[in-house]
């Protein structure tokens, strides 16, 4: 009996984990249960902005660099600030430039310093839909 009693002990085990996965067997999310939070892009704002100045704050909001191209002369430093609660990262497609492969959680923030005229794209290293480019002149 003592026997019997140990084996049914190690199916429950074994079996419990699958009944327990909060997706399912399939890999899919229940609906009923906890839907994903909806996340809508934002899209507002310049989609060019050329900077006179010797720093720039480029906003990361939704699933959006604010603005999507800018124009800064050498020597400005720009500044990546995320202000939305999904994490996002910031990757030159030249690898020019990462930010530090961190995730920029909300408040984060990441500064590189352009040096070198030229065309710099990026995309969102989290995101790869995400794109910028900065123009230094």
């Amino acid at each position: 009996m003592g026997k019997i009693a140990l084996l049914a002990l190690v199916i429950v085990v074994l079996v419990s984990p699958v009944s327990c996965y909060p997706f399912g067997s399939g890999g899919s999310w229940d609906k009923e249960e906890n839907p994903p939070a909806q996340t809508t892009p934002v899209t507002t704002g310049p989609t060019v902005v050329t900077v006179n100045g010797t720093a720039y704050t480029m906003v990361i909001d939704g699933f959006v660099f604010n603005p999507t191209t800018l124009i800064v002369n050498k020597g400005t430093t720009v500044t990546w600030t995320n202000k939305y609660p999904i994490a996002h990262r910031v990757v030159a497609d030249k690898n020019e430039f990462v930010s530090f492969n961190a995730t920029l959680t909300t408040g984060l923030s990441f500064s590189w310093t352009f040096t070198e005229s030229g065309n710099y794209t990026y995309t969102c290293g989290n995101h790869p839909t995400m794109n910028g480019t900065i123009v230094v002149k």
